[in-house]
């Protein structure tokens, strides 16, 4: 900013001697002065010639150095733009899960397209309007060293103006705090649509869906065009103002001043050119304040990102070991309670199923397991040392995750397996495939590995993007994996290549199954029944089967809602 002022000055005072000359050329060829003049401090005698060659020298060097601000303010409002970019992604994608899953739909893209706009949109303002004013300050100087008297009374006559436009620019600060609500809401309802269009288009409610959607549209437009209209408004009145103050103040002082003097015309034409730096600072200045909100609304996400940042922990993970919950407890954010006194040990190498109804704890025992949320009470620990201890990386490297609706980037198979992971070759990638069913299928592409798979996961099958998740789960070689509800979506062909692949990985790992079908429970060598937020029962799986009343008050006649005809369990 510093370097902006030096070159603004430099270039306002090249701009304020080129119209002086100017002026003093353009009397003398009119014959309005004589050929010795006295413009301020200084006599100056060259011919109109040369002060005209002079002047053009001037413009240029000006035009030169408005050239280096253009340069200067593109550069600081695009760095502005990166840097916010990078920071909100950066702080988001490292916060706990537990805030990510809060975040409404579209949060993270609102913030990355409007909000860092915005605030390199009020840099680029700032540095404009802070240009504009220090070029209109050196050509302002200037006249008042030409006329000092003159100039301050014309100066003198802005500032009454200047006091009644400032109720402008505080409606502009409130309705721009009005605006920004509504551009988020507006945002956030069409990413919510691009997630929904699947159902959208089956219920076929996208016309209805449209006028929700218009409806933002139509009230972000109402709040932007009154805000913008006052602004604009201002802007102009400012300058039509201060000319009619300056046309009246020449009037007067027509009646005691000598105006044919050349001191007298070069100062009303630097004057009237300040004037339409300070109309473009102003205007600059008021389009700066419709965006205010927007940095502070930025300013303030960040600070409430920077507050969930994951806890790294930093102690290495040196060998397998059985994982505790004691006495665990959790709430969500919105205050339900999820989790209360759990107990529960996992053993190393184990299959352990985790049943339960709807809602009754069992993705959130997952997620703890997996350290994307952190207890309210309780502790878990992996070999008698709290989990929060140990190096978040190497956690995430070792407990991995295959979720219950697999996504895939639009890159190859390879790269999905290897899923923005350094360090495994090829072969690695196809050790994951093989110990997941997947390489023959992989191998009978016409590109093998290197097919590209399309958006929405296109190009695979559900049982085949399951066997992905868990070949992108197995890359690591982990001691544990969580699997989310694995064969919920799948077809009976789909779920025996499955479960195929999933017998072969029992004794190899420790597998915890969030458990949807009972032809899945029979993988498992124990099972654990959460109830409200509790286990209520957890063992062997023929014991716990036998006696749980989560499976006997069924007793075959009906499905649970978590659990698929458990009388065949």
């Amino acid at each position: 900013m510093l370097q902006t002022v030096v070159v603004g000055t430099a270039a306002g005072a090249l701009e304020a001697g080129a119209l002086v000359l100017f002026m003093d050329a353009a009397l003398r060829v009119a014959g309005a002065a004589t050929p010795a003049r006295t413009i301020g401090p200084i006599t100056w005698t060259e011919s109109p010639t040369v002060t005209l060659a002079i002047s053009a020298i001037l413009i240029v060097a000006a035009a030169a150095l408005h050239a280096v601000i253009a340069r200067l303010t593109a550069e600081g409002s695009l760095r502005v733009l990166a840097n916010a970019r990078r920071r909100i992604v950066q702080e988001t994608l490292r916060s706990k899960w537990s805030f990510q899953a809060d975040q409404p739909d579209g949060a993270l893209i609102t913030a990355v397209s409007h909000l860092a706009t915005g605030a390199s949109h009020v840099a680029m303002l700032l540095m404009a309007s802070t240009n504009a004013a220090v070029i209109a300050a050196a050509l302002l100087a200037s006249a008042v060293v030409i006329a000092p008297v003159f100039t301050l009374v014309l100066i003198a006559s802005v500032i009454p103006i200047i006091i009644v436009l400032g109720p402008a620019g505080r409606f502009a600060r409130r309705r721009s705090k009005e605006t920004l609500s509504e551009v988020t809401n507006l945002y956030e309802e069409i990413a919510a649509s691009e997630t929904m269009g699947l159902e959208l288009q089956a219920f076929g409610v996208q016309e209805q869906e449209l006028d929700a959607i218009d409806s933002r549209i139509e009230a972000a437009y109402r709040s932007e065009y009154r805000g913008r209209f006052s602004t604009r408004l201002a802007g102009f009145w400012f300058k039509d103002l201060a000319l009619l103050m300056f046309i009246s103040v020449v009037l007067v002082l027509d009646l005691v001043w000598d105006l044919s003097q050349a001191s007298a015309a070069a100062v009303l034409v630097v004057v009237i050119r300040a004037l339409g730096y300070l109309q473009q600072a102003y205007n600059t200045t008021r389009t700066m304040i419709e965006h205010v909100p927007t940095v502070t609304e930025l300013q303030q996400r960040l600070a409430v990102v920077a507050e969930h940042a994951d806890e790294p922990g930093g102690r290495p993970l040196a060998a397998i070991a059985p994982i505790s919950f004691r006495n665990v407890a959790y709430d969500y954010p919105d205050g339900r309670v999820a989790l209360r006194g759990i107990d529960l040990t996992i053993e190393p190498r184990r299959t352990v199923g985790v049943v339960g109804r709807s809602g009754a704890g069992k993705s959130t025992i997952a997620e703890l397991l997996l350290r994307l949320r952190t207890p309210r009470a309780g502790s878990i620990e992996l070999g008698g040392v709290p989990i929060e201890e140990f190096d978040i990386d190497a956690w995430r490297q070792r407990m991995t995750f295959v979720p219950q609706e697999p996504r895939v980037w639009r890159r190859s198979i390879a790269d999905n397996i290897a899923f923005l992971r350094s360090g495994y070759d090829r072969s690695d990638i196809e050790r994951a495939a093989r110990l997941a069913h997947l390489h023959s299928e992989i191998s009978s592409l016409p590109d093998g590995y290197d097919t590209v798979l399309g958006s929405r996961s296109r190009g695979l099958s559900g049982g085949q993007r399951q066997r992905l998740a868990i070949a992108r789960a197995l890359l690591s070689e982990p001691w544990l994996i969580v699997l989310d509800e694995p064969t919920s979506a799948l077809d009976a062909h789909s779920e025996r290549d499955l479960h195929a692949t999933l017998a072969d990985l029992r004794g190899l790992v420790t597998m915890v199954v969030v458990a949807h079908r009972p032809s899945t429970l029979e993988l498992c060598d124990e099972l654990i029944i959460v109830e409200d937020g509790r286990v209520v029962a957890a063992g062997p799986r023929d014991v716990v089967i036998g006696e749980a009343a989560f499976f006997t008050e069924f007793d075959g006649r009906s499905s649970s809602p978590d659990v698929d005809d458990p009388g065949n369990v």
